[in-house]
């Protein structure tokens, strides 16, 4: 795998949000990711925050 970074951006923070279901089970909720990004001397952050579907004992 090859992985490249994009411009303008030095770090990410990604971050896993994990909840207790009926089964009294840690599973993952939510996802969280944001990183600062810097181009032609402005900075901004962007933000991704995904609720992950319930999930379903079988």
């Amino acid at each position: 795998m090859v992985t490249k970074g994009l411009p303008g951006v030095s770090s990410a923070r990604f971050v896993v949000m994990y909840e207790r279901d009926e089964a009294d089970r840690y599973l993952p909720g939510e996802i969280l990711f944001n990183y600062p990004i810097s181009m032609f001397f402005q900075k901004a952050t962007v933000s991704f925050k995904q609720r992950l579907a319930a999930w379903v004992k079988k």
